[in-house]
């Protein structure tokens, strides 16, 4: 066996590769999350797969920069339109070819110390014939902590649906990611079907609108609304109520143009909502428009109405 590695980061996948029937006491390298299947492929097809831009991007994500080098890159882009949805600058730590690969990894961005926490995956595979290969995928250096526990759960599925993929792969062909439920667009749908966001976005098309009857309808008797700006000499409004709210938002909607806002991102749950969003408003010179850009938080009281709107906002330069 041939076994390429960087002295010092690398120990701990060497140790795991020629110690798999280890248990986490005797590696001393505490839980892990571990997956493994035989799958319909030789060994040479296998290691193609997880050592090739083009191979990965057949079975582990819809974009992939692989080189397989020590210190080469290891990255894993789950979503083609967002570079923090993979591993963007991590790199490979080991390999023996046709028999092992380690590489770092990180976690979603919602799990920031986990993110940054050091994890790596070693990834080992074994003829099981001619025509069949045995892999498993092991992910080591989980530390404890609630977000720990979380990404933790987050990769126990994660690797789960890596594995049916690399499965499905050697089965049916290179996965269709138009077709594939990956758990990120899962994550943005769930977002999109928040209860509070709903109503978020529904009152911010209807201002921007100028449909004052469902902007009003939405709003809690009590609403409180706190707007600030990085614009000289704009100032805090903040104030209280239904009738005020809309009299001073009318106002500032006068100088909108009606069907001009763009939603760029969102988040939200059952109560809270975060939009960020542009509009375009006249506030340029003799009235001309510009492009504003704001930040909205919401807070959905129990009768599914607006009970507190922070906004904040600035005009985007040229």
């Amino acid at each position: 066996m041939t076994l390429l590695f960087a002295v010092v980061v690398v120990v701990p996948p060497v140790i795991a590769q020629e110690k798999a029937s280890s248990t986490a006491t005797e590696t001393g390298l505490g839980r892990w999350v571990r997956v493994e299947a035989t799958v319909k492929a030789p060994v040479a097809e296998v290691w193609r797969v997880f050592t090739t831009s083009e191979g990965a991007e057949e079975f582990f994500a819809q974009k992939a920069n692989i080189r397989l080098a020590i210190g080469g890159p290891y990255e894993i882009q789950f979503d083609p339109k967002n570079e923090q949805s993979g591993t963007k600058g991590l790199k490979i730590l080991s390999y023996a070819p046709e028999e092992m690969i380690s590489f770092q990894w990180n976690a979603p961005t919602e799990y920031p110390e986990v993110r940054n926490g050091g994890t790596w995956v070693v990834v080992q595979m074994r003829p099981e014939g001619t025509d069949r290969t045995h892999v498993t995928v092991t992910h080591y250096g989980w530390k404890e902590g609630l977000e720990w526990d979380q990404a933790y759960a987050h990769f126990v599925r994660g690797w789960g649906d890596l594995i049916s993929r690399l499965e499905r792969r050697f089965t049916d062909g290179p996965i269709n990611w138009n077709k594939e439920r990956m758990m990120y667009k899962e994550a943005k749908d769930e977002m999109k079907d928040s209860p509070a966001l709903k109503i978020a976005l529904a009152h911010a098309e209807a201002w921007s609108r100028h449909d004052w009857d469902t902007t009003r309808e939405l709003l809690a008797p009590n609403v409180h609304a706190l707007v600030t700006s990085t614009l000289p000499n704009a100032g805090t409004a903040e104030f209280t109520g239904i009738d005020k709210y809309m009299e001073l938002k009318v106002k500032a909607a006068q100088l909108i143009e009606p069907g001009s806002l763009q939603v760029l991102s969102t988040i939200g749950d059952e109560r809270n909502a975060l939009t960020l969003s542009t509009f375009k408003i006249a506030m340029g010179p003799g009235g001309t428009m510009v492009t504003m850009v704001r930040a909205s938080l919401y807070l959905i009281d129990e009768n599914k109405k607006i009970l507190d709107e922070r906004d904040q906002f600035f005009v985007l330069s040229k």
